[in-house]
């Protein structure tokens, strides 16, 4: 494992190694906390950081989900959080689409970008 850089003195505290990680070659993956230290509302996941193990949000029940809102297990990191749903077309302005990675990953509708013959030339 030292050809990896990997060596017991080098490992970050919290982590260990795996033989089983990165698809069978061996990665570092994240130690599974006690069950007393995983906040409410969490639980743990192997394939959490892409595969490194992590907390990830518990989904709420359908009828706690907000009217406009869904769960998204991708949202927030990867952690999983409520996510707005995109309107219907014709509930969508002239000059806006819908972009489910704006406002911080929550979704909203954004202005389109007018083409380059549209935009006035700088002097």
């Amino acid at each position: 494992d030292s050809a990896l850089g990997i060596r017991p003195d080098n490992i970050p505290d919290g982590m260990v190694w795996s033989k089983r990680a990165n698809k069978g070659r061996g990665g570092l993956v994240y130690i599974r906390p006690l069950p007393g230290q995983i906040p409410k509302g969490m639980k743990w996941s192997l394939t959490a950081n892409n595969g490194m193990g992590g907390l990830i949000n518990i989904p709420p029940a359908e009828e706690d989900i907000p009217r406009g809102f869904g769960w998204s297990s991708t949202a927030k990191e990867g952690r999983g959080g409520l996510v707005r749903l995109p309107p219907s077309a014709e509930n969508i302005p002239d000059g806006m689409e819908w972009n489910p990675e704006a406002d911080n990953g929550m979704g909203a509708l954004v202005n389109i970008r007018p083409s380059d013959k549209d935009i006035p030339a700088g002097k």
